[in-house]
């Protein structure tokens, strides 16, 4: 099997350190900056949400083939959503209150669910040699997900 390389948006979104969940403060409004935050966090969550959904079509080599470009297209938003992130790595920073912390924590849970089901994806398509797809291997090595090792999965 190759060696697929850490997604970039599962190696930003997984090394958010780890959280506990506490009762929501109900006396704390959200401040301005966590407010932006949270837009710009929800919005790399639909991206997320975009890679999935590509991903989850391919369930044979040709719906591989037909959404490998869909695919370079998700990950160039998110990409490109990324870029302009200060710090993704950070997300917390913007909290000035228990509020803005208990939305920001919801929220990298959601990111982190999102990130797994991207990453369940990529395993359950290795799994099946991606399906020997000459599209969707160049696409993910493209993407820099897959190794050069991996053109020997493609089939004629």
């Amino acid at each position: 099997m190759p060696h697929m390389k850490a997604p970039l948006i599962l190696t930003a979104i997984l090394c958010l350190a780890s959280f506990s969940f506490a009762a929501q403060p109900k006396t704390e409004e959200l401040t301005p900056n966590a407010k932006l935050a949270l837009e710009v966090y929800a919005e790399l969550g639909l991206y997320m949400d975009a890679m999935h959904s590509v991903l989850s079509s391919m369930q044979d080599k040709n719906s591989a083939e037909e959404h490998a470009l869909y695919l370079i297209i998700a990950c160039g938003k998110l990409k490109a959503h990324l870029d302009i992130i200060n710090d993704p790595y950070q997300m917390l920073n913007k909290c000035a209150n228990k509020t803005d912390r208990y939305h920001m924590l919801i929220l990298r849970g959601q990111l982190l669910d999102k990130g797994a089901a991207v990453q369940a994806e990529l395993m359950r398509l290795a799994e099946v040699g991606f399906y020997g797809s000459a599209k969707l291997i160049h696409t993910l090595q493209e993407l820099e997900m897959l190794d050069d090792d991996a053109s020997d999965l493609i089939q004629p």
